[in-house]
């Protein structure tokens, strides 16, 4: 009978593969915060 269990190997793949997944989002998630805070200031700017 084989269990039905995930084994160290595969969770251990599964964290690395999104852990590369977060360290290449980061960034453009900070490019875009970046560019919506530069957006609004823009639009307070125009408002003023």
């Amino acid at each position: 009978m084989k269990s039905r269990g995930f084994t160290l190997t595969e969770i251990l793949i599964v964290v690395g593969i999104l852990a590369i997944l977060v360290a290449l989002l980061f960034p453009v998630m900070q490019g875009v915060r970046a560019s919506a805070k530069r957006t609004a200031c823009t639009s307070n700017y125009h408002q003023a």
